[in-house]
């Protein structure tokens, strides 16, 4: 009995120890930093942010003039219609713009998300051909994780994730 229970023991042991050398780890960020897709979709999201933040400031300059006429009216004792039909102006230009501001956003988010679904498809395919190369049950982000033990297989993912990133730029879409 005590030698089926030690025999137990240990085979339970070299399993669960087989079972921690089976875990990697790796650091997406610098995965991603190297892919010439998530670089270029990077460039892109810039791009289109600047584009947002010029035409957010077309309508802060607008609301700025339209506040100088309002001023301007207040000084030189204009009729107070007046005042009010620009005041009035105003006003539906404050809303608008805090309206673009939400909308700003939310398209920011969407389009960063479309953009970085492509990456990610890239990154968990090449982190699946490496895992499944090397014989790994679970990888482990570096930069979310305390701990990391087990190899780091940031290196290898990235050469796999140039190699998948070249072969997807170059088949036709």
């Amino acid at each position: 009995m005590y030698k089926s229970f030690t025999f137990t023991f240990f085979l339970l042991s070299s399993l669960v120890i087989n079972a921690q050398c089976n875990v990697a780890h790796l650091n997406t960020q610098d995965v991603m930093d190297v892919m010439p897709t998530h670089i270029e979709s990077m460039e892109n999201l810039e791009v289109f942010k600047e584009k947002l933040k010029l035409e957010w400031q077309e309508m802060m300059n607008d609301f700025d003039e339209g506040m100088q006429v309002f001023q301007d009216m207040m000084e030189n004792s204009e009729s107070p219609t007046l005042i009010r039909i620009q005041q009035d102006k105003l006003e539906e230009k404050q809303v608008a713009i805090v309206d673009r501001e939400e909308s700003i956003q939310m398209e920011i988010d969407m389009y960063a998300e479309e953009l970085r679904a492509p990456v990610i498809e890239i990154l968990n395919k090449a982190l699946d051909i490496v895992a499944e190369r090397n014989q790994y049950y679970y990888v482990m982000d570096i930069s979310s994780l305390m701990v990391a033990k087990g190899p780091d297989i940031t290196q290898e993912v990235i050469a796999e994730v140039l190699k998948l990133d070249t072969e997807a730029a170059t088949t036709p879409k």
